[in-house]
């Protein structure tokens, strides 16, 4: 075992479970990865696994899917749709969907309220100045992340 890594097996492989691994051809599996895709050439003995349970305890509902479209804003989405079932729980209804536009006005105002701090903290800085250049290059992006999506 790796240490820290429960679960994780480092060894050489046998030739025989090369030999085997190698014979397994994508339309054979669930997710198709060929050993060949798995592994750098001339270092096939190597065999580093991780054993990590794939199955799934909890079926989620049949709700409907949330479409961002071409809107930029998959961070958002993903955020609120991991809430919505448990508000769905808490509400106790079948369809819900928390407002994407109203949760980008806010981004949107906090992103400003950012930028507009951060002019005024670098107001003294040369206009080639690093910061000043990074601040001016990104002003309102609708890309995210999670951290975004938390303090909204």
């Amino acid at each position: 075992m790796l240490a820290g890594f429960p679960g994780t097996t480092n060894r050489h492989r046998t030739a025989d479970e090369i030999k085997e691994a190698q014979a397994v051809t994508a339309k054979d599996m669930i997710d198709p990865a060929t050993d060949a895709s798995r592994v750098k050439a001339g270092k096939e003995q190597w065999l580093v696994a991780t054993g990590i349970c794939t199955s799934v305890s909890h079926r989620i509902d049949d709700w409907k899917v949330t479409n961002q479209k071409k809107s930029g804003r998959c961070w958002l989405f993903a955020a609120l749709n991991l809430m919505r079932t448990g508000a769905k729980k808490e509400l106790g209804v079948k369809e819900f969907e928390f407002s994407q536009n109203h949760a980008m006005y806010w981004d949107k105002l906090e992103r400003a309220n950012f930028f507009l701090e951060s002019v005024l903290e670098t107001a003294d800085a040369p206009a080639d100045d690093r910061l000043v250049s990074f601040l001016l290059e990104t002003v309102l992006g609708d890309g995210g992340q999670w951290n975004m999506a938390v303090n909204l």
